[in-house]
């Protein structure tokens, strides 16, 4: 990456007010060093993010934000990537950083390189998606087509990143391994090192609320949200005092069936619904309870998994392999989709303090080996000759 030159970031792949997701988090990571490098940092996106941002502790990045939100996902995404042929692209950056893989995000990038091909593009890819099957469309048909909406968007993108990207960031090997094949060299694909902020997260106190177990990321069936009300089902009748916490946004009708699920359960009173939390407010939830539940079915590293081991929780997911190569502790997972294993996992893991307790030093552990400052100056280091960029 070039030292000299303003830096445009393409981020405008929140469709709502929530908090991070994972990649954003990354672009986060990188703004927040580039900015105290003395870089200029011109970041475009949606009218909410600004807010969330400097919530999270990121200051001296300008903003160009664009009102193209709304509550109709495929309606978003097709507005934005029309309005990604007209966005403002005067600039002229040393540094081009696209933070998703979504169309809207990799277009606009694309036309700022091949108008300013001495520019170094750097492109993000967090998630392969996966096509739908045709079955897919007769179980959940607004979902399905969602995502094979991007998963061919996706694929687009990664054609348009072969023909013109200088560098392509992963979030773990498996990953790298699937997006050098199709890269066919033309870009070099880095595997980006993920981390979190310890010093805000050590500065925040625990919230004064009740919660054993807690639930961060957003409501939706790959999450595994309806998998863990499921499974909660099962821990209230062997602890009926025992309290799950739901952190993140869904769709209203998806959040209704959730709530509803939880209703005809039994145990309406015993799942709370924060909606979602950023920074300061995110972390002292977290602090709050005793464990994560996190029954994620695919992830290409698990953010908030990190994030709930660096307030000091042990973890109850799925077993997906991408954790193995990434948390050497302080998790105990179910086979995946199996949420009477999950619910069994939950209750031994609150049952047993001196357990919990060991876990949750393992799980801090873990993070402590990720402080993003540090890791982030390693990589800078690493692949642009030693300098601060």
């Amino acid at each position: 990456m070039s030292d000299i030159g303003d830096i445009i970031v393409i981020n405008r792949g929140h469709l709502g007010p929530e908090e991070m997701s994972g990649g954003e988090a990354v672009a986060f990571a990188l703004c927040k060093h580039w900015a105290k490098s003395g870089r200029r940092v011109i970041q475009v996106c949606t009218a909410h993010t600004p807010e969330i941002w400097r919530e999270s502790g990121v200051g001296g990045i300008e903003f160009l934000t664009l009102n193209d939100g709304g509550s109709r996902p495929v309606r978003t995404y097709l507005r934005r990537t029309l309005n990604a042929m007209r966005l403002p692209l005067d600039a002229s950056p040393a540094v081009i950083y696209s933070a998703s893989d979504f169309i809207y995000d990799v277009l606009p990038a694309y036309r700022l390189k091949r108008k300013h091909p001495g520019a170094r593009w750097c492109a993000g890819v967090y998630l392969s998606v996966r096509a739908p099957r045709p079955g897919d469309f007769f179980r959940a048909f607004r979902a399905t087509a969602r995502r094979m909406l991007t998963a061919v968007g996706q694929r687009l993108s990664l054609r348009l990143m072969r023909r013109a990207a200088d560098e392509v960031f992963v979030l773990n090997e498996s990953e790298a391994g699937r997006v050098r094949a199709f890269m066919k060299n033309k870009a070099a694909v880095r595997v980006f090192p993920f981390g979190v902020d310890l010093e805000m997260i050590d500065a925040v106190a625990p919230a004064d609320v009740r919660c054993d177990a807690v639930f961060l990321g957003r409501l939706q069936p790959r999450k595994g949200t309806e998998d863990l009300v499921r499974a909660w089902g099962i821990v209230a009748k062997r602890m009926p005092d025992a309290r799950l916490l739901l952190i993140g946004l869904g769709e209203e009708a998806y959040v209704k069936m959730i709530k509803a699920l939880a209703s005809d359960l039994g145990i309406g009173g015993a799942v709370a619904f924060s909606g979602p939390r950023t920074g300061a407010a995110k972390y002292a939830l977290l602090k709050a309870a005793r464990i994560m539940a996190h029954p994620s079915h695919e992830e290409s590293f698990g953010y908030a998994v990190l994030e709930g081991m660096a307030c000091g929780l042990p973890v109850v997911a799925y077993d997906l392999p991408v954790y193995r190569g990434i948390y050497g502790g302080g998790m105990v997972t179910a086979p995946l989709h199996d949420y009477n294993c999950l619910a069994e996992q939950i209750l031994a893991l609150l049952a047993d303090e001196a357990r919990r307790k060991s876990l949750a030093a393992q799980a801090r552990e873990c993070a402590e080996r990720r402080d993003q400052a540090m890791l982030l100056k390693e990589f800078m280091a690493k692949h642009d000759g030693g300098r601060d960029a």
